[in-house]
């Protein structure tokens, strides 16, 4: 995974070592280990730079390709939902109501 996340040569780092970006690659890392039915995730992306975007998108991409599986991404870009989502859905303030199907 550190290979894969851009990593590996902070391997022995503690997290208040590193980034804000390479904490992000950090937490999301672990799925891309798993077989997965469904993923759930808030801003995934949000603190991370375009090239580390692309990268972790690559990653997503193969993990899914590999085996297809449910993503649910809470964005509040609507450009990167509609870019990233196969079906979007807009809620209004209160999450309780959708506002676009």
């Amino acid at each position: 995974m550190l290979r894969r996340t851009k990593l590996t040569e902070f391997a022995d780092a503690l997290p208040k070592q590193l980034l804000g970006g390479m904490k992000q690659r950090v937490a999301i890392a672990p799925p891309w280990r798993l077989t997965l039915r469904l993923m759930l995730t808030d801003e995934p992306l949000s603190a991370l730079d375009s090239k580390t975007r692309e990268l972790v998108d690559g990653l997503s991409d193969r993990l899914w390709t590999r085996q297809p599986f449910t993503a649910v991404y809470v964005h509040a870009q609507s450009a990167e939902a509609v870019r990233l989502g196969h079906k979007n859905r807009v809620l209004s303030r209160r999450p309780d109501k959708i506002r676009r199907w």
